[in-house]
C-alpha cells in the first residue's frame, strides 16, 4: 500500500481496521491511512511506534490503539493524524503488561481486550482508556493455555469471542464460540471445527473489579 493506491496483498497482515468519521481506517505497523470508498487509501499520519500484533476500536469519539508484543502503550487520536498517548497498561509484579494477539472490542461503555497473551479466561477493560482493570474468568470454558487470534465483538448484551487458538489445543477445542457474560443454561457454547456442539457448565463469572460486567 502506497501513499494512496489499493491495497497490496503482499502488506495485508499485521494491522487493524476500523470506521471513524465516515472513514475507513487502517492501521499498519505506524503507518495509519484512511479512505472513502475502501480503494484509494491515503497514508494520513504515523503512530509514536511501530506496533506488531495491536488492536484497535473507536470509542468516545476517538480512534483508540493498544499495545502489541513490542509495547505496552495505549495511543489516542480524535483525527486519526495526530496522535498521542493516553495510557500504558499496568504492570504486574513489576514486569511490563504487552497485550497482543487477542481482540478488543467496545461493550457496556469501556473498552474490552479479550484473548491473545492474556492469563487464561482474563480480559482487560477501561471506561476511558486510561484506568485499566482486570475481568477474571471472562472467557470461563477453559483454563491453561491463552487463547490466541480470536475475534470478539459485542452482540445482543454481550461479548461475544469466536475461534483463535491454543497453544495445546485439541481438535474439539478450536472454532469455539464464547458468549460474556455466559450464557444462563450454557455458559460457554462450544463449536468445534468439525461441526459438533457441547455445552460447558462453568457457573457465571464474578465481576473482579469494580464496574465490570468488551464490540
Amino acid at each position: 500500500l502506497g501513499s494512496t493506491g489499493i491495497i497490496e496483498t503482499a502488506n495485508s497482515v499485521n494491522f487493524t481496521l476500523n470506521s471513524f468519521n465516515n472513514k475507513l481506517w487502517r492501521i499498519y505497523y505506524s503507518n495509519v491511512y484512511n479512505s472513502t470508498d475502501g480503494q484509494n487509501w491515503t497514508l494520513v499520519g504515523t503512530l509514536p511506534e511501530a506496533l506488531v500484533m495491536h488492536e484497535s476500536v473507536v470509542f468516545n469519539n476517538k480512534l483508540w490503539v493498544f499495545s502489541g508484543t513490542s509495547t505496552d502503550a495505549v495511543y489516542s487520536s480524535t483525527n486519526g493524524t495526530t496522535w498521542s498517548l493516553a495510557s500504558r497498561f499496568p504492570s504486574e509484579n513489576g514486569v511490563t503488561t504487552k497485550l497482543y494477539d487477542g481482540s478488543a472490542t467496545v461493550y457496556d461503555g469501556k473498552i474490552w481486550i479479550i484473548g491473545g497473551n492474556l492469563n487464561s479466561g482474563e480480559a482487560f477493560y477501561s471506561t476511558n482508556g486510561i484506568t485499566w482493570s482486570t475481568q477474571v474468568n471472562a472467557l470461563p470454558c477453559r483454563q491453561g493455555p491463552t487463547l490466541g487470534g480470536n475475534s470478539a465483538e459485542a452482540f445482543n448484551g454481550k461479548i461475544w469471542s469466536i475461534g483463535g487458538y491454543y497453544h495445546e489445543s485439541t481438535p474439539d477445542e478450536k472454532g469455539q464460540i464464547f458468549a460474556y457474560p455466559p450464557l444462563i443454561d450454557a455458559p460457554c457454547y462450544c463449536q468445534s471445527s468439525g461441526g459438533g456442539t457441547s455445552g460447558t457448565s462453568g457457573g457465571s463469572s464474578s465481576g473482579g473489579t469494580s464496574g465490570g460486567t468488551s464490540g
